[in-house]
């Protein structure tokens, strides 16, 4: 039975405040919050929309340079939180075949030697380094085509080495997981990124610390906070049944289906189009997890699909840059931080540019970059008292 939930602002507010004391970007304390939500629906709610259902589960990727913005903190926070929710949220961080996930996700020894009807999959991969759960040879074992799968939530068929097809019934994983642009340039191959796997990963991106917090420390609020929020969690996952929406809030979602089909850039590139023509589902998704954040209604009103509408619109800003990263070659990597150095910088000397990257290139090829970037109107050159400077102007 639903009892009333402590925060009347919701859970994903109440773990967004909650990370405040601690060095975790706000933005990375909102996608967590987002991901310990969806995982603590499960599969247990859905939006029906005829010839298919929608559920809450996330793929979410949280993308820092190593050592910074703390993800493997922001991380530990949905662990953390997860693990006090009943009945328990099947989580596993550790590394696995393809069979063994299934086996985890199921319950079901996948050793025995006949073919078995997986009944339910249902759970979350939490790593704080998504290597723990893709690497080089993901495609190659069958475990990038598997999370495919599995994030649609839909009956399949998973065919073992060892024991031929395995019906799959009611799957349905979320992944919270941290990386660097490098790890996933180097663990997925270039023709990969922009359908199946990356098309349904939401990529959220920090660059810099947002705060120092040299003594972090549990105040009496955050103590009685994250007891309400575990209340909160724990009446999220007794919700049942499918989503309703209201007629504002799907008016809206027409407006806005039809706006970004019309208007975004991310439809116009190849490695960022199958997340864009996903987008309506992740949007859904997201809606129904807000809403369940804050009310038992199992409704999706406009203010649910509005917060919804600006929280991704918010991360789809870096989706272009991310992408980009994770396909350049060597020269557009090079390319890149040229871009940031001299973003950081403002003005540099030619001589200065020179040192910082000799050991990476000639002066002469060096010149030909930042010629390149000078036509593109990123930097300006200038020249006083005999010296070369360039000013950045924009990315």
């Amino acid at each position: 039975m639903l009892m009333a939930r402590k925060l009347n602002y919701g859970v994903i507010q109440g773990m967004c405040k909650y990370a405040e004391e601690t060095e975790i970007p706000g933005i990375f304390a909102l996608w967590v919050a987002v991901s310990t939500v969806g995982a603590t629906l499960g599969r247990n709610v859905y939006l029906d929309q005829g010839f298919f259902q929608v559920h809450p589960n996330t793929y979410i990727v949280l993308i820092a340079n190593s050592a910074c913005c703390r993800k493997s903190t922001s991380i530990g926070m949905a662990n953390d939180f997860l693990s006090n929710v009943f009945p328990k949220v099947n989580m596993f961080s550790q590394k696995m075949t393809p069979e063994a996930l299934i086996g985890t996700l199921s319950g079901v020894n996948l050793d025995d030697n006949q073919t078995t009807v997986i009944h339910s999959a249902v759970g979350i991969a939490i790593a704080d380094e998504l290597s723990t759960l893709i690497d080089k040879n993901s495609f190659a074992s069958g475990m990038i085509a598997l999370l495919t799968s599995l994030y649609d939530s839909k009956d399949f068929e998973y065919t073992t080495r060892g024991r031929g097809k395995e019906p799959i019934k009611n799957p349905c994983l979320s992944i919270l997981g941290g990386s660097t642009i490098h790890w996933i340039k180097e663990a997925i191959p270039e023709v990969a990124i922009g359908g199946g796997f990356t098309s349904r990963v939401i990529f959220v991106y920090k660059d810099k610390m947002e705060k120092l917090v040299p003594w972090p420390f549990m105040s009496e609020e955050n103590k009685i906070l994250r007891q309400d929020i575990i209340h909160d969690l724990n009446e999220i996952a007794k919700m049942r049944g499918p989503f309703g929406i209201s007629k504002e809030a799907k008016d809206l979602y027409e407006h806005e289906y039809r706006n970004f089909y019309s208007t975004s850039p991310l439809l116009n590139d190849e490695y960022t189009s199958g997340y864009a023509n996903r987008r309506n589902f992740t949007l859904l998704k997201l809606a129904m997890i807000v809403s369940a954040a804050s009310s038992d209604k199992r409704v999706i009103d406009v203010e649910d699909l509005a917060l919804a509408i600006k929280m991704l619109s918010k991360v789809e800003v870096d989706v272009p840059m991310v992408v980009k990263s994770i396909t350049s070659k060597e020269v557009g990597n090079i390319f890149e931080q040229i871009i940031k150095f001299m973003q950081q910088r403002k003005v540099v000397s030619r001589a200065d540019l020179i040192r910082q990257y000799r050991h990476r290139m000639p002066s002469n090829e060096l010149q030909i970059m930042l010629d390149t970037l000078e036509e593109e109107q990123v930097i300006r050159r200038e020249i006083s008292d005999g010296y070369i400077n360039y000013i950045f102007i924009k990315v």
